[in-house]
């Protein structure tokens, strides 16, 4: 079932519309996914998926909202956009800090990280399969190649003039082989299939024949032993083909997350946050890497009864790049419902406040916000008192801050792909084109 960010209901049509029981909405309440509104209603604001007797619901990003986009694809780059920030969000120095709205990462429980491995095992099966060890015999006749070892200590020479020939020629056979690694990889697959079939079915993934191939082994093989930790240790120590290793470091990362469940009825708990504000800055500030540079803003610096002293906190803008000829000051503002809702003073005070701190060559800011195109749309300036036209009060003082709209679809996409060719090329025309007001030192 579908939702979709930042929608509003009575508590009574909330309750009603997730089918659960009052205890059961306001654990979803405790968890921050709703805050009451003034006129007592209840607002969405967690993107991700939660699960409430047995019944799997998505909740999408108010960005794709009026979107021509399908259903699949919205959920699909949802979470890849999800699991993209967890992985560049543990990375960092302040990973807990990073991490600590997104429900399963850090600081909450596993499924962040487990429907990742699962990810990455589902693309390792559909490249590879079922895990299958190739084993040499040796035989009599039929092989494909020689062991001379063998054929010289067992097999009679026959010398001619010409030539020395071996009979019986002891010859080495190859074939595939299931091994407890292979049990292992199904019973993982099916017990993650049972716990995420409701995201991955709405996810659009296909996963009928790797259910079916892995039914078939666990059932054949059912009284091979599970591996545990230590078992899959030595398998990775014995092996050096890296496919193998990467299969069995996926199953000893999700052996690591504790007991897989054994059961369709397991719940999927939350995955994903309250905060997907700090996802789009990610995303902005990942379009724009190739061209970010680190910021040159003054910061406070008390004198005081003649002993220095530097604010502990320091001015740092989302992102800052270098573009025509000037460093720009990138604001991303997650607004989806741009331009109805629009940053307040203090948003825009900070911007300017960065422009005017800059302290070496031309500096401009912008707002970015979600759109349906890469375009500029406009500007926010400040204006002096009094009833005159736009120019006659325009405090000319302070720069101007434009504003720019960054295609959404686009963007999620280059985030989920860890690309910038569909997003950075068309953001960079857009702000050559700014307006030329901006700060010079």
């Amino acid at each position: 079932m579908i939702l979709y960010e930042g929608e509003v209901r009575a508590r009574a049509n909330w309750i009603e519309k997730l089918i659960c029981g009052p205890e059961e909405f306001d654990a979803l309440i405790d968890h921050g996914l709703f805050l009451r509104q003034r006129d007592q209603t209840w607002r969405l604001v967690f993107v991700g998926s939660f699960c409430l007797t047995n019944m799997a619901w998505i909740c999408l990003p108010a960005g794709f909202i009026g979107q021509d986009v399908t259903m699949t694809v919205a959920i699909q780059r949802t979470f890849a956009c999800l699991l993209t920030y967890i992985k560049r969000s543990a990375a960092r120095d302040n990973a807990a800090e990073s991490l600590a709205h997104v429900y399963g990462g850090i600081s909450g429980s596993r499924p962040a990280r487990e429907i990742e491995l699962f990810f990455e095992l589902i693309a390792w099966t559909d490249a590879f399969g079922i895990y299958t060890a190739h084993v040499e015999r040796l035989s009599a006749r039929g092989g494909q190649s020689v062991h001379w070892p063998k054929t010289l200590s067992k097999s009679h020479a026959l010398h001619s003039r010409n030539a020395t020939t071996y009979d019986p020629l002891a010859t080495i056979s190859s074939e595939k082989q299931l091994t407890s690694l292979s049990v292992e990889q199904s019973r993982v697959l099916l017990a993650l299939y049972a716990k995420y079939s409701a995201l991955l079915a709405l996810m659009g993934v296909d996963f009928d024949e790797i259910e079916r191939r892995a039914e078939s082994i666990a059932f054949e093989l059912q009284e091979v032993p599970s591996l545990s930790l230590s078992n899959l240790h030595d398998e990775l120590s014995s092996t050096n083909f890296d496919h193998e290793r990467d299969l069995i470091s996926l199953l000893i990362g999700l052996k690591e997350l504790g007991n897989l469940p054994a059961s369709r009825s397991a719940a999927l708990e939350l995955f994903g946050t309250v905060s997907f504000e700090l996802v789009w800055e990610d995303i902005c500030r990942k379009i724009c890497e190739s061209i970010s540079i680190t910021p040159k803003l003054s910061n406070p610096y008390y004198l005081l009864d003649g002993l220095p002293a530097v604010a502990s906190a320091r001015q740092k803008p989302d992102v800052t790049i270098q573009a025509n000829g000037a460093q720009i000051l990138l604001d991303a503002k997650y607004y989806p419902r741009f331009p109805s809702s629009l940053p307040q003073l203090e948003d825009i005070r900070k911007q300017i406040f960065y422009a005017l701190s800059w302290n070496e060559g031309t500096v401009g800011t912008t707002f970015i916000f979600p759109g349906e195109v890469t375009k500029h749309v406009g500007t926010v300036a400040m204006f002096a008192p009094g009833n005159g036209d736009e120019y006659a009060d325009l405090d000319r003082r302070f720069p101007r801050v434009s504003c720019i709209t960054l295609s959404w679809s686009e963007a999620l996409l280059d985030y989920a792909m860890g690309t910038t060719t569909r997003s950075l090329p068309l953001l960079l025309d857009v702000l050559g084109v700014l307006p030329s007001k901006t700060v010079t030192h």
